[in-house]
């Protein structure tokens, strides 16, 4: 489901492991990543990982034209002017940040990943489990 016009802050889910995801749907690498994305949200979904895909440089019609044939349980973001993708430096997409709850990187990939890899599942697992100390 997008989320709607209300503004969303990286600061609103400190205390919880984030992977934020920009991508488009002009994008068939970034198309291509979502299922993997859609697993990996279903395997934390009662854990404490929130995941964040960001649109770039699209129109609401056109994400929700998308997700009409592709219904994911994350949460869809716009940035219909470039201006969080600006702001965090990406320069093409898929590009992919994962913050640990103290709101700090931890990795960055840049361009489309299997998501649902052991390796992957591994890396939320023990960002998810670390305590908040």
């Amino acid at each position: 489901p997008i989320h709607g016009s209300r503004q969303v802050r990286l600061a609103d889910f400190r205390g919880s492991v984030v992977f934020l995801n920009f991508w488009g749907t002009y994008c068939a690498p970034c198309r291509s990543e979502m299922e993997s994305i859609e697993a990996l949200q279903q395997h934390f979904h009662q854990d404490d990982l929130v995941v964040l895909a960001i649109s770039v440089g699209e129109s609401e019609k056109t994400v929700e034209g998308y997700l009409s044939s592709n219904p994911f349980t994350f949460l869809i973001l716009l940035d219909q002017r470039k201006e969080v993708a600006l702001a965090y430096g990406v320069t093409s997409i898929p590009m992919t940040f994962i913050i640990d709850r103290k709101g700090r990187l931890v990795a960055k990939a840049l361009g489309p990943r299997n998501w649902a890899n052991p390796a992957a599942i591994s890396l939320m697992r023990e960002l998810v489990n670390e305590s908040d100390q």
